[in-house]
C-alpha cells in the first residue's frame, strides 16, 4: 500500500472530501488527488501537513509503507 492509499482511507474514513482535506492541509485539490492516486509522492512537509489535518503522526501515515 502506497501512503496516497492510506490517505484516502484516512480521509474517507472521516467522511472528508478531498477539497476539504485539501484546504485543512494547505494544498491544492489537484495535488492531493496526484497524492491519492499514486501519481506524486508529496514532500515531507505537505505530508505532514496531511497527517495533522487527518490527526495523526506522520510516522503514523508512513508506517508499513512497502
Amino acid at each position: 500500500m502506497h501512503v496516497g492509499e492510506k490517505i484516502r482511507l484516512a480521509r474517507k474514513s472521516q467522511y472528508l472530501s478531498q477539497k476539504k482535506l485539501a484546504q485543512l492541509a494547505n494544498v491544492s485539490p489537484s495535488y492531493l488527488c496526484d497524492i491519492e492516486r499514486g501519481r506524486s509522492d508529496g514532500s515531507i512537509r505537505v505530508l505532514h501537513n496531511i497527517a495533522q489535518a487527518l490527526h495523526m503522526e506522520l510516522a503514523e501515515l508512513l508506517k508499513t509503507l512497502n
